[in-house]
């Protein structure tokens, strides 16, 4: 009798602690989804404001054909 009783308490005792340890897990997960997703954000932010904000942005990469819009290649064949 003595051992289910102790057989039970290291069955609770490791399900909490592996129940507590993935809650842990998930958290930081979450902390740094939003601390990579913010850096993201502000380096495009950033770096478009250095660079003389979103139309000159996208003029630079039209220029230098980095950016074609409604252009679609499949393979060797090109639609438009």
């Amino acid at each position: 009798m003595m051992w289910m009783i102790n057989f039970l308490f290291i069955y609770l005792f490791i399900f909490k602690l592996v129940k507590g340890g993935m809650k842990a897990v998930v958290w930081t997960d979450v902390f740094q989804t939003i601390v990579i997703f913010s850096a993201m954000v502000f380096v495009t932010i950033k770096g478009t404001i250095d660079n003389g904000g979103f139309s000159e942005v996208i003029q630079a990469n039209t220029d230098t054909k980095r950016i074609e819009l409604f252009k679609f290649v499949y393979k060797n064949l090109q639609l438009i």
